[in-house]
C-alpha cells in the first residue's frame, strides 16, 4: 500500500505506515539536494543497522517525512533484537580484522566510492550556496576518506593474509 498524501499542514496523516527503505527514499529523498544528501545518510545508517543481523524495526520520522523542501534532519529510531550485543558488534574490528573481508566486499566499496564521487561532483554543479555545499560535501568527503582507507588496508594484504569472516546470520 503506498504512503498517503500529505495533509494540509504538509504532514502525513497521523498513523504508522510500513514502507521499504526504497519507497521512503523515492517519496522523500529526491526533490532537493538537501533531501538527496539526507537520503544517502539514511541509506548508510540502515546499511550499518542491517549488517548487525539484529535489526527488528527501523522507524523514520520528523521533518524528513514532511513536504518541507529543506528538512532539518532525518530522525531515525532503531529497535534491535534482544540478541544484539552492542559491545561485541562495535568491537568486531578491534582485534585487527579488516572491514573489507573479501573481493566482493572490495568491489562493493570501490563502486560506492565512485558513486559518492559522482554525487559530490553533481552537487558541486547544482548547489549555488557555498556554505550549503561545504556542509553537504563534508559528509560525502568524510565517508569517501573512510572507505578509501578501508580499500588501502584491504589492498595492502596478500589474499593468504586474509582471515575468513563469517557472514551475518
Amino acid at each position: 500500500m503506498p504512503l498517503p498524501e500529505f495533509n494540509t499542514a504538509g504532514d502525513l496523516p497521523p498513523d504508522i505506515y510500513q514502507a521499504t527503505l526504497q519507497e521512503v527514499i523515492d517519496r522523500f529523498g529526491t526533490d532537493t539536494v538537501r533531501r538527496q544528501v539526507m537520503a544517502l545518510r539514511l541509506e548508510r545508517i540502515y546499511q550499518i543497522a542491517t549488517e548487525t543481523g539484529h535489526l527488528a524495526r527501523f522507524i523514520v520520522f520528523g521533518s524528513f517525512i514532511t513536504d518541507k523542501p529543506e528538512p532539518n534532519d532525518v530522525d531515525v529510531f532503531m529497535l534491535m533484537e534482544d540478541t544484539f550485543d552492542f559491545d561485541a558488534w562495535h568491537c568486531r574490528d578491534c582485534t585487527g580484522g579488516k572491514m573489507i573481508a573479501n573481493d566482493n566486499e572490495f568491489q562493493v566499496t570501490f563502486d560506492r566510492i565512485a558513486r559518492f564521487q559522482r554525487q559530490l561532483a553533481h552537487l558541486r554543479q547544482v548547489e549555488k550556496n557555498p556554505a550549503n555545499y561545504r556542509a553537504s560535501a563534508s559528509g560525502f568527503l568524510a565517508e569517501i576518506d573512510r572507505m578509501q582507507l578501508q580499500v588501502r588496508e584491504y589492498l595492502s594484504l596478500h589474499p593468504a593474509d586474509l582471515v575468513a569472516v563469517p557472514e551475518p546470520a
